[in-house]
Parts: C-alpha cells; structure tokens; sequence
C-alpha cells in the first residue's frame, strides 16, 4: 500500500518531469489553469491544498504566466462602428423603399392589364 507521502512526492515529480518537457502551458482566462495542469498529472485538484510542494510549484509556475494583454477602451473607434452600423441601416431603408416604389409600380402595370403575370 502507498502511503499519502509517497502519493505525494510522485505527484511533485510527475509535474517536475511535465515542466522538464517544455510543454505549453494550459491558461483559461490569462491566468494558469490548474485543473488542466492536474488532470495531465493524474491528480485531484484538491491536492494543490493539502500538497505543499505541488502548491508551491504551481504557485512559481503561475508567477511565470505572462499576464493577459489589458484591452484598451477606445472611444473614436466604437463612434466609428456605430456610424458603420447606422450607415448601413440607412442604406438598408433606401433599398426597401426602392423595392416598395418598384412593388407598387408593378401592381400599377399589373392592375391596368399592360403586363401579364
């Protein structure tokens, strides 16, 4: 039977010999992503609490994680977007009523008997 120590220790070398393979490192929102981290170890999450040597070492490895790019709000460029939008919208409008104007000149041509369905 494997004592909790052992458990332990084999868990903090699973991970070393991870790390030693330069693997990419799984992020989920810019930050690391532990729960992926150890599932490709082969342990609970709930061990990064009770196993201090793992903590520490995804503590250390979260440190490294460059942190995600701040998005910057940019005004002018959203007014631009929003003129795009209602630009297109009016455009949209000027095309039905151009369909509209050509319905009813149809039905006009129609009714009067001049065209045949």
């Amino acid at each position: 039977m494997v004592s909790n120590k052992d458990k332990s220790i084999a868990a903090v070398n699973r991970l070393r010999a991870w790390l030693d393979t330069n693997p990419l490192i799984p992020q989920h929102h810019g930050k690391l992503n532990k729960t992926k981290i150890c599932q490709i170890i082969g342990v609970p999450v709930s061990t990064i609490r009770t196993n201090q040597e793992l903590g520490k070492l995804l503590g250390e490895l979260a440190s490294k994680v460059p942190a995600p790019p701040k998005r910057s709000h940019q005004p002018k460029r959203l007014s631009d977007v929003i003129g795009s939008l209602l630009q297109k919208i009016d455009d949209q409008r000027n095309e039905i009523d151009e369909l509209r104007s050509l319905i009813a000149e149809m039905q006009l041509l129609y009714c009067a008997g001049i065209v045949k369905p």
